[in-house]
């Protein structure tokens, strides 16, 4: 691998700057140009819909290389049409490009759909919001009765300029955790890794001490990844005690978590942990999506990001009739003896409502859809597909589901069409839980005492700075800790890169961020 010197990082990144900027202004100036688009076009429908029912497009996610697979899968959508009174044109689209898409439909779309997920307060959702080529639903989504129950600090994370421009797509705030082989662990007489401390020698013996017994070198202790929802290396920050992304300093000024010590001390443990080969190599590379890969395929033995990501792992394993057992955990202890973890944002970004909805009449049949797909009902139907299909009763009448990973496929995508906003799952069953899916849901809880929150979430994108440079400098620190972990430069190099950033626009970031939080604290 080519390793970058100071003078070739600078260059590329004024580079980037340069042409992030030349996007932006693409951005800026063609929402007046869609706008009109929309109005001309209607953005209706060209087959006939049903008197009874309502057309209405949506782009979401999905996480399957076929969404609502096969004849069972479209049999599940009418249901969801027959129940919501629509008839739905659904653009799923895959995760992993789903942010270059949205930022293609946002920018140059003249067939918007009515409602889109969004991945977030991202720059071509900041600007087509204030651009006005989404509906202000701030004053109407206390009209419906499951939508009006989400959490009011999730939604202060999805504010715009202290308006809802859209439905927190809604996710646990404690979510995040320490995902192991517990058999690894128990060959090894290894404890629980609820410190860093006992992480750090989990991990080491998972390299060294031959966990699967084989006899060969052809293990390692943490799998980690490229992918920044959450970051895991904030994550492991947070551990060492650094605030999360922001926090204050001793005049209760915010500063960035790189200006602490703990977050120092934090990138020099990953530094020695990757320069012993207890980390895989290409973390910074590897896609998210092949992230559990090398769990499944028994050669990690850590996993640090959502606990429900562990417990699917297992799944795995008893789906392919391994014996191999997945344990989980949450906070984990610092060298302070204090237990923290990672807050998340409380969302998955927002569906917003466009103005392909070109009328106050359409907007609230979206907003009725999204509503309908949080009742008891359709929660069931969209987290556990049909009944003797893809879920049985238990004579005590405990949900059981299918552990056909391919037959689940005829459903799995389709709780992308909710928000979460009242319920986590169908209050109106009891699921039959394995031990660990139980151990998920009470890691949920636990963590809520511990989690760290970005106290800048809800409004540094009202940032100037921030709005024009923010992608740049965030990819500025992102890389340069990189960097530095890899070994590429040393710590000299690592302050010269963070004066760099200072010089681009760090400082007045942190002034604008400061005058921000004052005025809302």
């Amino acid at each position: 691998m080519e390793v970058l010197t100071d003078k070739m990082f600078l260059s590329f990144m004024i580079g980037w700057g340069r042409t992030a900027m030349k996007k932006m202004k693409a951005i800026q100036a063609m929402p007046a140009v869609i706008a009109l688009c929309l109005a001309l076009s209607g953005c209706s429908a060209s087959k006939e819909v049903p008197a009874d029912r309502y057309h209405l497009s949506v782009m979401t996610y999905s996480y399957t290389e076929e969404p609502m697979k096969g004849e069972v899968g479209q049999q599940i959508l009418h249901k969801v049409e027959e129940y919501t009174g629509t008839e739905l044109d659904i653009d799923w689209v895959s995760s992993t490009n789903y942010s270059q898409k949205l930022s293609t439909v946002l920018t140059y779309s003249k067939d918007m759909p009515m409602i889109i997920a969004t991945d977030g307060k991202s720059a071509s959702v900041l600007y087509a919001a204030r651009a006005g080529l989404f509906w202000d639903l701030t004053d109407l989504l206390r009209e419906y009765p499951n939508l009006s129950k989400s959490d009011p600090e999730i939604d202060s994370n999805i504010m715009i300029d202290g308006r809802m421009y859209g439905v927190s797509r809604c996710r646990e705030l404690g979510r995040v955790g320490v995902t192991y082989r517990e058999d690894w662990a128990e060959r090894l007489g290894l404890k629980a890794p609820d410190s860093i401390e006992r992480l750090e020698k989990m991990i080491r013996a998972f390299t060294f001490d031959d966990p699967d017994g084989n006899g060969l070198d052809d293990t390692y202790g943490m799998v980690l990844s490229k992918d920044t929802d959450p970051s895991v290396l904030d994550v492991i920050m947070v551990w060492f005690g650094a605030p999360n992304a922001w926090g204050p300093d001793e005049n209760g000024d915010l500063i960035p978590s790189f200006y602490t010590p703990e977050y120092k001390n934090g990138l020099n443990w990953l530094r020695r942990m990757y320069q012993e080969g207890c980390i895989n190599a290409d973390f910074y590379i590897r896609d998210a999506e092949h992230w559990t890969t090398e769990l499944k395929n028994g050669r990690a033995g850590v996993l640090v990001r959502y606990v429900d990501e562990g417990r699917r792992v297992q799944d795995y394993f008893n789906y392919e009739g391994l014996d191999w057992k997945i344990s989980l955990l949450g906070a984990v202890e610092g060298y302070d003896g204090v237990k923290r973890t990672l807050a998340t944002s409380g969302h998955n970004g927002f569906f917003a409502v466009t103005k392909a909805a070109s009328t106050l009449e359409d907007v609230k049949r979206c907003l009725d859809f999204l509503d309908k797909m949080n009742d008891p009902d359709m929660m069931l139907l969209a987290d556990n597909g049909l009944e003797g299909r893809h879920y049985t009763f238990s004579e005590d009448g405990k949900l059981i589901r299918s552990m056909d990973l391919q037959l689940n496929l005829e459903y799995n995508d389709l709780n992308q069409l909710e928000t979460y906003s009242a319920y986590n799952s169908s209050p109106n069953v009891t699921l039959m839980e394995t031990e660990l899916m139980k151990r998920q849901m009470e890691l949920y809880e636990e963590n809520k005492q511990y989690c760290v929150k970005n106290p800048v979430l809800p409004f540094i994108q009202d940032s100037p700075t921030y709005m024009r440079d923010g992608e740049m400098l965030d990819r500025m620190l992102a890389d340069a800790r990189v960097r530095y972990i890899i070994g590429e430069i040393d710590e000299e190099e690592l302050e010269q890169l963070w004066d760099t950033w200072r010089e681009m626009g760090g400082s007045q970031l942190i002034e604008e961020v400061n005058a921000l939080y004052k005025v809302r604290r």
